[in-house]
Parts: C-alpha cells; structure tokens; sequence
C-alpha cells in the first residue's frame, strides 16, 4: 500500500507541474508485472485531471500532498508549490484554509536559504547579512499575514495555536536578520517581548524564548552604551517576568532555563542601575586627595587619576591609564591593597571580564576576587571621602 501511494503521490506532482498547453501523449502499458496495471490506471486517472480537480475537494488534496512532500527536505520546492497552489484556490473559493496558509509559510521559510527560484505564488525578499558579507533571502511572509487577518484575536483551541504560529512567522519574516542598531534592535527586542507576554501555546512560546534569548542581551548592551539606564532596568524587569511565564508553559527544563539565563545576563550588564561612566573611587584622603575615575564619552573613554575637586588649584593633576571599552554600572572598585583598580568589562552581551590596572601607571595587572573589596554584582553607592574624626 505504501509503495502505491508513493507512486500515486509522484504521478501527482508530475500531473501538477506539467503545463496545461502541453500535449499529454498516452503512456503505453507495461507488461513487466500485473501491478503495472494497477499503476498505469491510477496514473491515467491522475492524469485526466479528478484527483486535483477544481474544486474545494481538488484544492484540498493539493494541500495534502504538499503536507506529506513537507515532510522531506529534498521535496521542499515541490511541497512549497503545490501547498501555494492549493491555499491559492481554497481562497479564491470563498474557503480559505488558516492551517494550509500556516503550513505553506512556515515550507517557505525552510526553502528561502537553498537557491533556485521560488515556486509560483511564494515570494522570498532579499536581506544584506552584515556578518555574512552578502544577500541573503527570507520568505516574506505573506500566508502568515493572511492568517492573522482571518483568524480573531480571541481564538480558541485549534485556532488560537494557528494563529499563534502565524503571528511568530509573522515577526520572522519581519525581523529576518538580528538589529545592527539601536533602534533596530529595540523594535526587534519588543515585538518579540509583548508576544512572549501573551503567548499561550507551548510550541510557539519555545520558538519565542529562542528569539529574545539571542534579541534580549545584545539590546541590553547597546542601552548601557548609550547610557538609558532606565530603559535597562525596564528590559530587566519584563524579561525576568516573561522567562517566569514561559517557563510554566515549557514542560522540559533545560529549554526553560534558556530565557532565565538571558535574564540573569541583562541583569549583570545592569549591574547598580546607574549610569556606567563617570564612575569613580577616592585613592587618597586629605586636602591633596585623588581620585580613580572613568569619564568620557562611550568610545572615548578614559580611566584617569585626578585631583580630588577640593584640591588647590596648583596641586591639581591628571594621569590617563587606560581606556575602557563599556564598563558595568557601580563596579569600579580599589583591590584591597589600594595599588589596583578594578572594574567590570561588557566584551559581548553575555560575558563579562573583569579588568584590572595599577594605579601607579604601569599597566594592566591580575587580580582574584580576594583581591577585591566588594563583588562584581554589588550595589555601590558612589564612593565619598570617609568623614575626618578628631584633629
């Protein structure tokens, strides 16, 4: 049975693809095994048109064949095209199918990175990849969009997961490659954020934790660079509540862990909540006091020892020692031998380094956490002369 359904799907996808002007010559019977009978009548019935006849029952058999073509990668243009076809005419029916239209985006998407034309009535856009260096081609999403208007907001059951899955493909194709910019990444990072809010069905919300995952951290960065510290806090606040819902709609836990980490990695970027430069640290006491501080502008940072603002005008001083790429908010600290200052580096999104130089000018030098005077995640206050006691 599985051998003649096989050739009855294949007979089918020839019938299909064949243009209608071409002639179709009668195909001469074979007389290698009685089966050949059977075949050869199974394809004379294709062939004259009634398993794809017009109609809701020929569309919807366009349908299933391409469902179960799906189900092979090496078949995907062929399955993307007789899907395409079949949704085509169920709509043009009055009969529109939401999960033939959910199926054909989501075979769209899987053929958008192999070359070759796209299959009639699929639409691929092209997309410049930064880091790739070239072209590259998205589905444009437009079954997914067509769902979504048929399908309302209040859907249940069957439909509610439907139109679920078309509002995730919907945002893919919208956001077919990461944000470069802060802007970008923002639009990015909270479209995907008020959907993980309302997400309801466990099969969608994985594909959406694996989104913000990536999305979450890398907006984190670019907003402690531009120093929106408040904004910081906000993303901090939203994802930790969204990775605590979706974890309740995530039966396996190791996926679940995923949107928390993210989480815990924007919460470090935070570090005090206020604003990462200048920071400072007193070095010295006294009316010549000095000062550890990391001013400027983001790309022209510099770690500096200064005179305290109290010092008189001919004992101020300035010495550059290094220049820090974007430091976490409240971690600038002395080491406990008051020789090094110490602070915490955001080199990617979700790793931190922790970054330590003499203050003496000589240069970069190791330190441990026994070295520091407080940890890495600690809230600081911003560091004031101890007050005088006595004479």
């Amino acid at each position: 049975m599985k051998v003649k359904r096989g050739i009855v799907v294949g007979v089918a996808c020839a019938v299909l693809l064949r243009p209608s002007s071409s002639a179709q010559e009668p195909t001469p019977p074979s007389k290698k095994s009685p089966s050949s009978s059977l075949f050869s009548s199974s394809s004379s019935s294709l062939a004259s048109g009634t398993l794809f006849a017009p109609g809701p029952e020929g569309s919807r058999n366009l349908v299933v064949v391409g469902r179960y073509l799906a189900a092979d990668d090496t078949r995907l243009p062929l399955a993307a095209a007789l899907l395409a076809r079949g949704a085509a005419r169920l709509r043009a029916g009055g009969n529109p199918d939401p999960w033939a239209e959910v199926l054909l985006g989501e075979t769209a998407e899987r053929l958008a990175g192999r070359a070759g034309a796209p299959p009639e009535g699929v639409t691929f856009a092209a997309h410049f990849d930064p880091k790739l260096g070239r072209t590259v081609r998205a589905y444009d999403g437009e079954a997914f969009r067509l769902v979504l208007a048929d399908v309302p907001a209040d859907a249940t059951g069957t439909l509610l997961e439907l139109r679920e899955r078309a509002l995730a493909g919907a945002l893919r194709s919208r956001f077919p490659l990461p944000g470069q910019t802060l802007v970008a990444k923002w639009e990015e990072t909270v479209a995907w954020l008020t959907f993980a809010e309302a997400v309801r069905s466990p099969r969608v919300a994985d594909g959406v934790a694996r989104h913000l995952e990536r999305a979450a951290p890398d907006l984190a960065r670019l907003l402690l660079a531009a120093g929106r510290t408040d904004d910081l806090s906000a993303l901090d606040r939203r994802l930790t509540n969204a990775s605590e819902r979706l974890e309740a709609l995530e039966p396996d836990p190791a996926k679940a862990r995923r949107l928390r980490n993210a989480a815990r990695a924007v919460r470090r970027l935070r570090g005090s909540g206020t604003a990462p430069f200048p920071q400072e640290v007193w070095l010295t006491l006294g009316p010549a006091a000095s000062i550890v501080r990391i001013e400027g502008e983001i790309g022209n940072l510099a770690l500096v020892v200064a005179s305290g603002p109290d010092a008189p005008e001919s004992a101020t001083s300035r010495r550059f020692l290094h220049a820090p790429l974007l430091p976490v908010p409240g971690t600038l600290e002395l080491t406990a031998d008051r020789r090094a200052v110490t602070w915490l580096e955001a080199e990617t999104p979700t790793r931190l380094a922790r970054v330590a130089f003499a203050v003496d000018g000589s240069g970069p030098v190791t330190v441990t956490d026994r070295d520091n005077r407080a940890g890495s995640s600690s809230r600081r206050k911003s560091s004031r002369p101890p007050r005088r006691t006595g004479r």
